[in-house]
Order: structure tokens, then C-alpha cells, then sequence
């Protein structure tokens, strides 16, 4: 948006081509070789630009576009090729950097042109159909469409900036496991919606829901399409899916035995993954084979199971169960 300069600061004169600080410790101007008018509009540079209604190099005093920088150096960006009259426009700095203004009576049906002009002088003519008012009421404004507006004598009319703005999309990574639904979340500086569409990994689309059918990486583009203000925009981002956690559940209970014994089966804990649980001895006098145990001596036996995890799951803890072994009776 523009912002012009507060009355406190600075002014320009129509007679005379001066610009002046309005403030008591600043009385002397900076001397124009034209005559400025209207009012300076701020740069996002920290400079001030403002418009000439006569002078410029162009025969015939058509008038110019200058720059003025903080210290009062007075660069001339571009001189108008055609009569701009007495009453040009102030100008605005859009969205996207560049400058726009407009001028009563010119152009090619004489009714006046609507202009862009960057920060470094490159200059192109919008429109030269729209009346622009000869009096008063000629400034453009951007909406938060990023259209800019005007008023003609018979109608509020909006043109799109030339070049487009550029727009942006958040698209934020997300922490993400295998097995999980998670919500995406793309928005665009525009305020258009953004579509989502996958690339390519583990992972299937749903609007912005994004299951996530195993480990590694998952492609997701963010796609914002443009109009008549905006560029279109596209992001890519790459998800890394990590293995999911897994638990087991806690041992049944072990009798104890006597030594020697029979061989027994031993319930086994299962794990939320759903995978096979290997059991073993983590000490004392026993065997396994499977889920089978075999007592081999008298003693204290600790049983351990673990789930070792696959290319989707994170290894489990281990859980253990323990039982005494004592001699039989004679």
C-alpha cells in the first residue's frame, strides 16, 4: 500500500519546484529542475517518489517521475512522453514493489492513462481506456486482492497490477510415523486456496489428510493458481514418514517347576504391531525353542520377549517373567 508523507514532514511547491520541511528546525528546500506536484509518496526503500506536472528532459515539459532519498538527492526516473496535464495523480506502491499512478487527459483517446513505473525507471502504460477524473479523487488504492481501484466520473473501476504479484505459500513440515492420519496445513499470501496433490512416497491424499502407509519419504506439492492480481505458486515438500513405536504386553504368569521337569509352552506377550514375539532366557537354567521352555537345573529362571521391529516398526522394549526352579521331591 502507499503511504504518503505526514504534513510534518515535507511538502512540495507547484510554483517555484521546491520541496520544503515543515517543521521548526528545517526551514530551507531542496530546488527542482521541474515543477513537482501532488503528494511524495514512501518507498518500502526508504526513499520518497513523487510526480512533476512540467519539466523532464522530453520537448515540451511533459513532466516526469523522480526519486528523492532521505539526504535530498533528486533522481529523475522517468520523463513523460505526452502531456500529462496540470492535475497528475499521486502514486502508489503496490504488493509488488512497483509504483502506479494516473494522469488526466492523455493517452491516446485523451482520456487520461493509468501507468507502472518500478524503483529503477522501467516504465509501461496500463490503460488508456478508463476516464480518469480531471479533478481530485484520481488516486489508486490496492485492495487486499491485490487489484488496484480507481474512480472514474461514471464508475469505480479495478485493474490488475502488471507485473503480478508475486504470492507465497506457508506449508509447514509436520512430524510423522508410520500408520498415523495427519491434517496438512497450506495457506497462500493471496488468500487463495491451495491445493494439495502427492508426488510420490508411502502415503495416500485425502484433501488435506494424508495416511501415511509406511516408513520414508513422502512427496506433497502445494499448488496456489493465480488470477488476475497474482502469480501462481508452488511448493514441494518432502515428509519424512519414521518407523511407528510398538509395545508389548506383559508376561502370564510362570509356575514355578521343579527340576527335572516336562518341557512347557509359555504364553507369550503379543505386540500392538501385530508381529511375531521371540522369546529367550535371559539367564538361569533353562531353554527355549520357540515358545517351548525346558527347566535344566535348579535355580532362578528370567524369561525376556522382544518384538526386533521391521521396515515399518521401531523395535519394542523387552519384557521379562521370572520363575524358580526347585528339586523335586525324593
Amino acid at each position: 500500500m502507499a503511504t504518503h508523507l505526514t504534513p510534518n514532514f515535507c511538502r512540495t511547491t507547484t510554483y517555484g519546484g521546491s520541496l520544503y520541511h515543515d517543521s521548526p528546525d528545517a526551514q530551507a528546500g531542496t530546488a527542482f529542475p521541474f515543477i513537482p506536484a501532488g503528494v511524495l509518496t514512501e518507498g518500502a526503500d526508504g526513499n520518497f517518489y513523487g510526480i512533476a506536472s512540467s519539466g523532464g528532459a522530453t520537448g515540451g515539459n511533459s513532466g516526469s517521475v523522480y526519486r528523492l532519498n532521505p539526504a535530498g538527492v533528486v533522481t529523475n526516473l522517468y520523463n513523460f512522453k505526452g502531456k500529462l496535464d496540470f492535475t497528475p495523480c499521486n502514486l502508489l506502491q503496490a504488493s509488488n514493489g512497483y509504483l502506479y499512478g494516473m494522469s488526466t487527459y492523455s493517452g491516446a483517446l485523451g482520456q487520461g492513462t493509468i501507468y507502472s513505473i518500478s524503483t529503477t525507471g522501467t516504465f509501461a502504460i496500463l490503460n488508456t481506456t478508463v476516464r480518469i477524473p480531471p479533478f481530485g479523487a484520481c488516486d489508486l488504492v490496492q485492495g487486499e486482492n491485490g487489484l488496484l481501484y480507481g474512480m472514474s466520473p461514471t464508475t469505480i473501476f479495478s485493474i490488475p497490477p502488471t507485473p503480478l504479484i508475486t504470492q507465497t505459500i506457508t506449508f509447514p513440515l509436520q512430524q510423522a510415523f508410520y500408520g498415523e492420519t495427519i491434517t496438512l496445513n497450506a495457506s497462500s499470501s493471496s488468500g487463495q486456496p491451495v491445493t494439495l496433490s502427492a508426488l510420490g512416497g508411502p502415503g495416500t491424499l485425502s484433501g488435506n489428510q494424508l495416511t501415511l502407509t509406511g516408513a520414508g519419504n513422502v512427496r506433497i506439492r502445494a499448488f496456489a493458481p493465480g488470477d488476475a492480481a497474482y502469480k501462481p505458486a508452488t511448493v514441494d515438500r518432502t515428509f519424512l514418514v519414521r518407523k511407528a513405536s510398538q509395545t508389548l504386553t506383559p508376561f502370564a504368569a510362570v509356575p514355578n517347576k521343579v527340576y527335572p521337569s516336562a518341557p512347557f509352552n509359555v504364553t507369550l506377550p503379543t505386540a500392538s504391531s501385530g508381529l511375531p514375539v521371540t522369546l529367550y532366557v535371559k539367564y538361569g537354567p533353562a531353554t527355549v525353542s520357540g515358545n517351548t521352555a525346558t527347566v535344566t537345573g535348579r535355580g532362578t529362571v528370567l524369561l525376556a520377549a522382544y518384538q526386533a521391529g521391521n521396515a515399518n516398526y521401531a523395535p519394542s522394549k523387552t519384557v521379562t517373567t521370572r520363575f524358580i526352579v526347585s528339586a523335586a521331591s525324593p
